[in-house]
């Protein structure tokens, strides 16, 4: 797969203002002309990523624990399936929009997946017994598969319990930003 001028930026609504802005620093997620693939490219974006003082380095790290956390737990009802991978980027199957979209359209998440709460319940529990934790829990950090089931993004925000440390090298030109 490529990116092409038909791929578009895929935005979070801001929760003060709600105002299109960026998911995070660390990879610009772009989305297919009928929303039904999520491409999640790890290389700088200043377009996307304003004001970011990552480096490469720290971007790349990330690249390689989120496409090692996404493959470890392919197959599990809550990742998405993951299409392909080339260099920085990866393609997963997506449904257009992430729970951040939904609380703020009009529809209400009640009604459009009445056991949201339990489903994600679950997924804690499941990642929780795999022996991780995972830090970021925003809304914009999940969506509903086509099966009707909330998927997982962000892997990159995985701790392995056991070792739940990243290496100072990587944030050193974080720390006291």
């Amino acid at each position: 797969m490529k990116l092409d001028n038909t791929w578009k930026y895929l935005y979070k609504v801001d929760y003060y203002d709600q105002t299109n802005c960026n998911t995070n620093l660390l990879y610009t997620p772009y989305v297919n002309s009928d929303g039904s693939i999520l491409c999640i490219d790890y290389t700088l974006n200043p377009d996307y990523q304003k004001d970011n003082n990552v480096t490469q380095s720290l971007v790349s790290h990330f690249f390689e624990k989120e496409l090692a956390y996404l493959k470890q737990f392919q197959g599990k009802s809550w990742a998405p399936n993951l299409l392909q991978t080339d260099g920085t980027k990866m393609f997963i199957e997506f449904t257009g929009e992430t729970l951040n979209h939904i609380l703020f359209s009009s529809r209400q998440l009640d009604s459009v997946l009445p056991d949201w709460r339990d489903q994600l319940t679950e997924i804690m529990l499941d990642i929780d017994a795999s022996g991780f934790y995972k830090l970021a829990l925003y809304p914009h950090s999940f969506f509903i598969g086509k099966d009707g089931k909330i998927k997982v993004l962000d892997f990159y925000t995985f701790l392995e319990k056991d070792n739940p440390y990243i290496p100072r090298k990587f944030i050193e030109d974080m720390i006291g930003h």
